[in-house]
């Protein structure tokens, strides 16, 4: 549900909550991302931006062409949702001509 601007957010349940999760589990920041996709799934290549250098793999994350359909909608949905309660998130233009999905920008 959106909020208006200078209210606090409301307290949305923890995704953790639906798994079991050991205490082991990795929290990775992602500020770079590779996709590759075949006939029968796709791989997610998740990693963070160095200065200067290639940037760091941090996951790999194999995904059925359903999955990968659902991962888009589903944080779609997410950006909407910020976007209306918080503003724009622009991306740089060389990103989005990189991409070649300038028909997504509205």
């Amino acid at each position: 549900m959106a909020q208006q601007r200078g209210q606090e957010p409301e307290q949305e349940p923890n995704p953790e909550d639906n798994f079991e999760v050991p205490q082991d589990t990795p929290t990775i920041y992602c500020d770079s991302m590779h996709i590759n996709t075949g006939l029968w799934g796709s791989t997610l290549y998740i990693g963070e931006e160095r200065p200067g250098r290639k940037p760091l793999l941090r996951a790999k994350v194999k995904v059925s062409p359903q999955m990968l359909r659902a991962i888009s909608m589903l944080t779609g949905k997410h950006l909407r949702d910020y976007q209306q309660s918080i503003g724009p998130v622009p991306l740089p233009n060389a990103l989005i001509h990189g991409w070649g999905i300038e028909e997504e920008i509205q």
